[in-house]
């Protein structure tokens, strides 16, 4: 008779732990396009769970008065109008944990893992808010403004409704001559694999030389697939949301957005 392996025990051998990365990304946020703001610090250093932030407007354009000498001619002076903006304070929280003996009999301590990923699991949160407020930023503006922040090309048909030149300059035109506010395009892998087909990605180096940036009609781009996407079955495409993105401002973010297919 011949000794098989189902009469042996054959012991399992198990190399130390390594990390497992996630792949997804948090580019928005490490872009340096997201900046501390002083105000905003002081006012979240407050408690409640949203602040207001008043403003004076700027002054219209009344025509001006016709200078004379006629005496009794008296200009009526006009006045300065004010605003305030509400700001929501974001909550967010989360936490880990592990038991003693789970480390003891591992062979390695989950804790440190999860010490060295805090970090970039937060880039990672952060990332989605920032999409999914500017998302809710443009429902808004369709449900209340009509969408004269939003350029929609996927009920165009062949290529009118895919990403180009002519999409990303009528995009940026809904903000009429304030366009040059403009600095960054958010978009979707896909859409930025097809402008590297056409080669239509350009890579400009940084002051010292050490990362090219990616930029299409002047933009910077960023690509990151958590921007929304939405499958239309009937006209079985999918949907990509893109976003012109520029500095956050004290009153808030000027943002466009263009509705294109794939």
């Amino acid at each position: 008779m011949v000794t098989r392996l189902s009469d042996a025990i054959v012991p399992e051998v198990f190399s130390a732990y390594m990390l497992k990365e996630t792949m997804q990304k948090a580019p928005i946020f490490e872009s340096g396009a997201i900046r501390m703001d002083p105000d905003f610090v002081s006012k979240l250093a407050g408690g409640g769970s949203t602040f207001q932030v008043p403003h004076w407007n700027d002054l219209d354009d009344t025509e001006s008065d016709v200078a004379n000498d006629d005496p009794d001619d008296h200009a009526t002076p006009g006045k300065i109008t004010s605003g305030k903006t509400r700001a929501i304070r974001q909550f967010r929280t989360r936490g880990w944990s592990s038991a003693r003996l789970v480390a003891e009999l591992a062979g390695s301590d989950p804790q440190m893992a999860i010490a060295s990923r805090v970090g970039a699991y937060w880039a990672r949160q952060f990332n989605r808010i920032v999409v999914s407020t500017l998302t809710g930023v443009f429902n808004d503006n369709i449900a209340n403004d009509g969408g004269d922040m939003v350029l929609d090309l996927t009920g165009e048909a062949g290529e009118a409704a895919k990403m180009s030149a002519d999409a990303i300059l009528e995009g940026k035109q809904t903000m009429g001559d304030e366009s040059g506010a403009l600095k960054l395009l958010i978009i979707h892998s896909r859409i930025y694999t097809n402008l590297q087909k056409q080669n239509l990605i350009e890579f400009i180096p940084n002051s010292r030389g050490e990362v090219n940036i990616p930029t299409y009609l002047g933009y910077q781009v960023l690509q990151t697939d958590t921007v929304p996407v939405s499958v239309d079955e009937e006209r079985a495409m999918s949907r990509i949301r893109l976003t012109c993105l520029v500095r956050a401002f004290w009153d808030g973010v000027r943002a466009r957005q263009l509705s294109l297919s794939r």
